[in-house]
């Protein structure tokens, strides 16, 4: 576990589709990826609570894949990319999308906008190594 200075909160969206992590791998060309990110620095910003650089920070090699082929994954990004998301990042090889949130306000107003698309959404506080993982609860509109 990684802590955080900070809390902050992430909205997750799950469009009604599935993709094959074989499938998403299968399409990335690991040759053209260029030069290697480095992911020590979202443990820093993590540990420094600056939730905005971390939101600037996060990235995911297969979301252009799968954004090409899955256009409700594109949306969902859009979607997520307004006010109150201080990063929005595809989970994994999708389609899950999340955004973080700064607050449980700002997360709450990005949920009610995301949700009105139809998509199954929710809104969590990230497990800090309490005693108990925090509830991941769909908002009550």
């Amino acid at each position: 576990v990684v802590p955080c200075a900070a809390d902050f909160f992430l909205v997750l969206v799950k469009p009604p589709i599935a993709v094959s992590t074989a499938w998403a791998f299968g399409q990335f060309k690991f040759e053209l990826t260029g030069v290697a990110k480095k992911t020590n620095i979202l443990k820093h910003y993590l540990e420094i609570g600056d939730i905005a650089a971390l939101g600037t920070a996060c990235f995911n090699d297969l979301e252009p894949v799968v954004m090409t082929e899955f256009p409700v994954v594109r949306r969902v990004v859009k979607a997520l990319r307004q006010p109150g998301a201080s990063g929005v990042c595809m989970s994994g090889s999708g389609p899950t999308v999340f955004a973080l949130c700064a607050s449980q306000d700002e997360a709450r107003q990005v949920w009610q906008t995301v949700q009105s698309q139809g998509w199954s959404a929710w809104v969590c506080r990230p497990w800090q190594g309490e005693a108990e993982a925090p509830d991941c609860a769909e908002m009550d509109g």
